[in-house]
C-alpha cells in the first residue's frame, strides 16, 4: 500500500462531525510516519441539514432547488431524505466548503483530495435559484455578445430567460435530440457550473500547498450522456485533476455471445488529460491486466488484505514501474468525441463512438481520444 485513504468530512458540518475529522487528522500523521501519502475524502454534495442548518443557518440559502421551489436530493435510495444537494452557483457554500479544504490541507496535511459525489441531478432535478438563474443569464450574454443573440435564439434581449421546465406531457426522459438553443445552453451551463466550481475549489486548496493532488468521483465514459444527465464535461473538469473515479458496471471481459466489454475509453479518456482512472479491479486479473496496459498505474488495488492475484499485479508495476510511469501514447489514430454531437444527439453520436473505438479495440489498432479544442492543433498528433 502506497496511499492511505481515509474519510475526513461527510456533509454533516465540521462540528458535527469534529471527533471524526481530528481521528482522521491523527490517522494521517501516523500514515505519514510510515511514509505513506494520505487521500482524504470529502463529501463534494450532500448538505445534511439537520446538522448542518443548526451549525450554519445560512445553508437555508445554500440548497438547490427544484422549478417548485423544493430542495433537490443526493438519495441512495428511500431512506435519504436529509440529503440535501449545495448550489455550487453559490459563492457562500463554496466558501464554506473551502474551510473543509484548508482544515484537510493545514490540519490533516493531506497529499490527496477526493471530492465524492461530483455531479449534478438530470432534469427535472436541476436548480432554478436565483443564484443559477442570475448564473445562466450572465452565461448566455458572455458567450454570446450583442449582435450576435439573435441568430441564435431569435431575440436579443436574455434579462428573461429562465432554465428550463418541464411538464407531465413533456418529460426530460423522452427527449431524443436536444434542438432548443436555450436547452442546449442551459446543459452547456450546467457543465461549466461544474468545472467552474472544481476550478476554484481545488485552485484554493493548491494556493495552500501546490504538491495536493486533486481527484473527482465522475465516471467516465459510459455509453451514457454525461453532460445531460449529471451535468459534466470531462473536458472541462479534467483540466482541475490529476486523478478521478469510475465506478461504471463495464467490467472487462468477454459476453457469452463474444462481445468485449472494457473500461478502455475511460483510460484513454484519463490519459488525454494527464489525468490517472481509479476503478474497480481488486481479484480481477483481466481487470487488473488491463489497468495496467492503459493507465500507467495499478490504480485502486483495494483493501488490506489484498488478495494473492492482486499482490501479484502489484509487485509486478512495482518491478517494472519505468515502463508505465510518465509513458506516451504511441498511437497514429484519433477518435473525435465532440460535446455537441455527443450532449444534443447522444443516442446517435454517442453510438457512432463507440462502434467505431470497438472496431480499432478487437482490431489491436493504437488510438487516442480527441476533443473539440484539439481539432485547432490536429498536426500535434501527427507522427
Amino acid at each position: 500500500m502506497e496511499v492511505f485513504h481515509t474519510h475526513l468530512y461527510k456533509g454533516f458540518g465540521m462540528e458535527a462531525e469534529k471527533a471524526e475529522m481530528e481521528d482522521a487528522r491523527r490517522a494521517a500523521a501516523i500514515a505519514h510516519r510510515y511514509g505513506l501519502k494520505v487521500d482524504s475524502y470529502i463529501q463534494w454534495n450532500t448538505l445534511a441539514y439537520e446538522t448542518f442548518f443548526a451549525e450554519e443557518p445560512r445553508a437555508k440559502d445554500w440548497v438547490q432547488r427544484d422549478a417548485s421551489g423544493q430542495p433537490i436530493l443526493l438519495t441512495y435510495g428511500f431512506e435519504q431524505a436529509w440529503r440535501y444537494r449545495p448550489c455550487f452557483s453559490n459563492p457562500e457554500y463554496l466558501a464554506w466548503l473551502k474551510r473543509v479544504v484548508r482544515y484537510a490541507v493545514e490540519e490533516v496535511k493531506t497529499d490527496f483530495i477526493h471530492f465524492d459525489n461530483f455531479d449534478l441531478n438530470p432534469e427535472p432535478e436541476s436548480c432554478h435559484c436565483a443564484y443559477c438563474t442570475r448564473g445562466f443569464r450572465k452565461f448566455l450574454k458572455d458567450k454570446y455578445p450583442a449582435g450576435s443573440r439573435l441568430e441564435r435564439f431569435g431575440f436579443e434581449n436574455l434579462d428573461y430567460v429562465n432554465p428550463p421546465v418541464w411538464n407531465r406531457g413533456n418529460p426530460p426522459e423522452k427527449m431524443q435530440a436536444i434542438r432548443d438553443p436555450v436547452i442546449q445552453e442551459w446543459v452547456a451551463y450546467r457543465c461549466h457550473q461544474m468545472s467552474e466550481a472544481l476550478r476554484e475549489v481545488g485552485g484554493y486548496a493548491r494556493s495552500l500547498n501546490p504538491e495536493v493532488a486533486i481527484e473527482v468521483n465522475p465516471h467516465g465514459i459510459t455509453g451514457g450522456n454525461r453532460a445531460w444527465e449529471a451535468g459534466l464535461d470531462h473536458t472541462q473538469f479534467l483540466k482541475w485533476t490529476d486523478a478521478f473515479w469510475t465506478e461504471e458496471p463495464n467490467e472487462p471481459g468477454l459476453t457469452t455471445d463474444g462481445r468485449l466489454i472494457t473500461r478502455i475509453r475511460s483510460y484513454k479518456l484519463a490519459r488525454a488529460f494527464q489525468n490517472i482512472l481509479l476503478a474497480y479491479v481488486a481479484g480481477d486479473k483481466v481487470a487488473l491486466a488491463e489497468c495496467l496496459a492503459f493507465n500507467q498505474t495499478i490504480g485502486f488495488a483495494g483493501q488490506y488484505p489484498l488478495a494473492p492475484e492482486t499482490l501479484r499485479y502489484v509487485n509486478f508495476y512495482r518491478q517494472h514501474r519505468d515502463l508505465y510511469a510518465q509513458t506516451q501514447d504511441d498511437a497514429t489514430v484519433v477518435v473525435l468525441r465532440s460535446y455537441a454531437s455527443i450532449t444534443n444527439h447522444n443516442a446517435r453520436a454517442q453510438l457512432g463512438a463507440i462502434l467505431a473505438e470497438q472496431a480499432l479495440i478487437e482490431g489491436h489498432v493504437p488510438f487516442r481520444l480527441i476533443f473539440d479544442e484539439d481539432l485547432k492543433n490536429l498536426s500535434r498528433h501527427k507522427r
